[in-house]
Order: structure tokens, then C-alpha cells, then sequence
């Protein structure tokens, strides 16, 4: 792996047309798999996906810190209209910066100081979904010392899970025991033959996600909703994930069948490191 070193200064350049993004993928990446935090959301197949699904409705404007010719970090934004924000931040549910651990706070002072600094039509920066644990969250106290910024940090909201680390046959014999889960499931039963599996050919997904997108768009008229997939570009960003993405550990696409017809589906991702998004 090619690291950064230390006597080097630090250089950055902001990034406005998506292809050269794309020349820097292999960089990309070896930032986002030497993350300890990494989470799907952060892959450059994501942020592709979601350009090619999304990207006439705003400009990359995304800054790159080297250091001695190698890429150290990224900051992976876009402007829409005067403001600037995560390059895919509508779809994610995490964003951050991606850096090389060891100069993640050089990466980031640099970064925010070259936001500071340029000519640029932005008026305001909003970084939203930071995780606690977040490259910019954890270094941004230190790095706003050095750079002066208007800063403003708030918390939005609290992310529940299910950890399944330490006891995973009690939690989820527990969670399986509920009264209304067992309802569901026998009100199933009586239709027909239940199943359930993850779709892990390629072809078949895509065959799938046509079902998929009309259950969703029906499910959301029955609760008086929209939903996403009423648009072409979310159904197309969905086609690309699945047309991108592993279908065996990143993407998890997931049906229940009742006599192999298909009545629900799961669209979810499964974190590189430790389970599900």
C-alpha cells in the first residue's frame, strides 16, 4: 500500500469535473478499505452509482490532499446551488472524509482550508450524517484550532441497532418470540409455502427489481406516500447498485416468497466490516 510521508507538504486540489473522480477510483478505494470505520456508503462504486443517477442536478466540487505525490485524502462534496455538501448525501446514510489514519487530521485541516481559501460560488458548507466515530468528527476539535472556520456541530439524531456481537442466538430468539411476528408468520403459512433467500445472481436481481420497485411505489400510495421509486433516476441508481456492488457481502437483496411468488423484499447493504446498514 502506498502511505503518505511524513516530511512532505501537504497540497490540495479541488476536483470539478466527475471523470477525473473516476481516474482516481483505485485511490479512492485503498483510502475507504484502510478505514477502520468503513462503511458501504463510502466505496467509489457508490458515489459512481450515484453520479451517474444524480449528478445533472449538481457540480462535483471535491477536494483531494496529497502529500509527496500521493493521495492522502479526500473530501467527497458537491455544490447544489450555493451551497456545498456530500457528494452522495441524499442516498447515504454515512458520509465522511476518507484519509490515511496516520494524517487524517492534517488531511482534514488541509482540506477545510483549502474550502476557506478558494473562489468558489459556495455560501455554506452543511456536512450531514456524520457518525460519531467519523474521520471529521474526531479530528474537527484539533483541526479548528488551525483553521478558522465558522463552525457549527449538532447532533440530529440517534441511529438504533441490534448488536449481535457478544449473545446472537438470545437476541434473535428473543426478537423471533414476539407475538406479532408469530402472527404474521402463520397468516403466511395458510397462503402457501414460505421462503426466504438472498438473490445473489446478477441477472436475477435485475429481473427482480422491477417487482420490487412496484411493491414499494404500492405500499407508499396505500400509507398515503410517494415513494422514491416513483422517480427514474432513484429506480436507475438502484439498478446500478445492484449491477455494481457484490450481491455476497456489500449488497444484501433479499426476497420472501410465498409458493415461489415473490410478497416482500429486503433492499439493504452489509457493513464491510461488522453487518448490516
Amino acid at each position: 500500500m502506498v502511505e503518505c510521508t511524513a516530511m512532505a507538504p501537504m497540497q490540495t486540489e479541488v476536483i470539478t469535473d466527475f471523470s477525473q473522480l473516476r481516474a482516481l477510483a483505485g485511490e479512492w478505494d485503498r483510502l475507504w478499505e484502510a478505514d477502520p470505520r468503513r462503511r458501504v456508503f463510502g466505496g467509489f462504486a457508490w458515489a459512481d452509482a450515484f453520479w451517474q443517477a444524480y449528478g445533472s442536478e449538481r457540480s462535483c466540487f471535491t477536494v483531494v490532499v496529497r502529500r509527496g505525490g500521493h493521495v492522502c485524502g479526500i473530501l467527497p462534496l458537491a455544490l447544489v446551488c450555493n451551497e456545498l455538501r456530500f457528494l452522495s448525501d441524499t442516498r447515504s446514510d454515512y458520509s465522511d472524509m476518507l484519509c490515511e489514519q496516520a494524517f487524517a487530521e492534517e488531511s482534514l485541516a488541509s482540506a477545510f482550508q483549502a474550502l476557506s481559501s478558494i473562489d468558489a460560488p459556495w455560501r455554506r458548507c452543511i456536512l450531514d450524517n456524520l457518525p460519531e466515530d467519523s474521520n471529521i468528527v474526531t479530528h474537527l476539535p484539533q483541526v479548528l484550532k488551525e483553521v478558522r472556520l465558522r463552525t457549527h456541530l449538532t447532533h440530529a439524531a440517534n441511529c438504533p441497532y441490534v448488536d449481535l456481537a457478544d449473545d446472537r442466538e438470545s437476541i434473535l430468539g428473543g426478537i423471533l418470540k414476539k407475538k406479532s411476528l408469530k402472527r404474521h408468520e402463520k397468516a403466511l403459512g395458510r397462503l402457501g409455502r414460505v421462503s426466504f433467500r438472498h438473490i445473489e445472481d446478477r441477472d436475477e436481481a435485475m429481473a427482480h427489481l422491477p417487482v420490487f420497485f412496484r411493491q414499494h411505489v404500492a405500499r407508499r400510495a396505500m400509507a398515503g406516500g410517494r415513494s422514491i421509486f416513483c422517480e427514474e433516476t432513484t429506480r436507475s441508481f438502484y439498478a446500478k447498485l445492484v449491477d455494481t456492488l457484490n450481491l455476497k457481502d456489500l449488497l444484501r437483496f433479499s426476497v420472501l416468497e410465498v409458493d415461489g411468488r415473490p410478497a416482500a423484499y429486503h433492499f439493504g447493504f452489509e457493513n464491510p466490516l461488522n453487518g448490516f446498514n
